[in-house]
């Protein structure tokens, strides 16, 4: 109960410090999506059984899992929820470069407004990474995830800047946060494909947008991100060496797998074309390269 009564007063304080930030909350857009980026879902069977053999027990699947089980389908996917029973969306679109946050319902389709809602739902995940570590007795891991939730902050007011000047008004990320903590395995796990997956390729990204955007205020804005989003990254991979020695082998398995999984897929997402000179994204062969040059320096153990 007390974990559930933290959640919901620092939701209350995370909406305020976002608008205090200057990211505007906008629950309707209407036609203001200049350059798309559609989201697609891909709706799959699925027979209740989980990735390491398990059976599902019930409530909403962790994004590794679930990830994984769209990949078996032959599916990619950026994200992905319980349809039914026994079929699950895998749902796919625009770069997702942070951390995602357990409970992340829907986003814009637009790549720029994706780009802002996915840094707005970043502090929803170290916040609440943050209590989860605090439950979990590793107050210091703790103090780093609030203090990356803060960072966060800063990067959705700048991304939310750069989607407004193109043309494009994202809208507030819809997160459904679980109201209790996860295991230390799931933690594990998440932090492989979030963590030591996306966080370590996305840092990368947005060095190289710092040197490479024709844009100016691109370069401007992706320089503090990037070196904030390179701490983040070491932050993971010093709560991946505190979490590893607790884990049973099957789980060190499954979080190598999910880290090699969420780097190539995000290696694999593609951008707008019109956006690639101004934001100077990389070519999709650059993004893949970089990510099994990462892979191979930083295979989460």
């Amino acid at each position: 109960m007390e974990h559930r009564r933290v959640v919901a007063a620092r939701s209350t304080l995370r909406k305020h410090w976002l608008v205090l930030a200057g990211v505007p909350f906008f629950s309707h857009c209407g036609g203001c999506f200049l350059l798309g980026c559609p989201t697609r879902v891909d709706t799959v069977s699925w027979d209740h059984l989980l990735p390491d053999g398990g059976t599902w027990a019930g409530g909403q699947l962790g994004l590794e899992d679930c990830s994984l089980i769209c990949a078996d389908a032959g599916v990619g996917s950026n994200r992905c929820e319980n349809s039914t029973t026994s079929t699950i969306d895998c749902i796919s679109g625009g770069v997702c470069k942070g951390r995602l946050p357990p409970g992340l319902r829907s986003m814009s389709g637009s790549w720029l407004a994706q780009n802002a809602e996915l840094e707005a739902a970043a502090v929803y995940a170290f916040e609440h990474l943050a209590l989860e570590l605090e439950v979990h007795g590793l107050p210091q891991l703790a103090r780093a995830a609030l203090e990356a939730s803060r960072d966060e902050v800063r990067h959705a007011a700048a991304a939310t800047r750069l989607a407004l000047k193109y043309g494009v008004c994202p809208s507030a990320p819809t997160v459904t946060l679980p109201p209790e903590p996860r295991s230390l395995e799931e933690l594990a796990l998440d932090n492989a494909a979030e963590g030591c997956g996306r966080e370590l390729l996305g840092a990368t990204f947005n060095r190289w947008e710092a040197e490479h955007a024709g844009d100016p205020l691109v370069r401007a804005a992706m320089g503090p991100i990037a070196v904030d989003e390179a701490s983040h990254a070491r932050f993971s991979f010093a709560l991946a060496d505190a979490l590893t020695p607790r884990m049973p082998l099957s789980v060190r398995r499954r979080a190598r797998e999910a880290q090699e999984h969420a780097l190539l897929q995000l290696a694999a997402a593609e951008p707008p074309r019109a956006l690639r000179e101004s934001f100077g994204l990389m070519e999709p062969d650059h993004a893949m390269k970089t990510a099994h040059a990462l892979l191979d320096a930083h295979r989460h153990a």
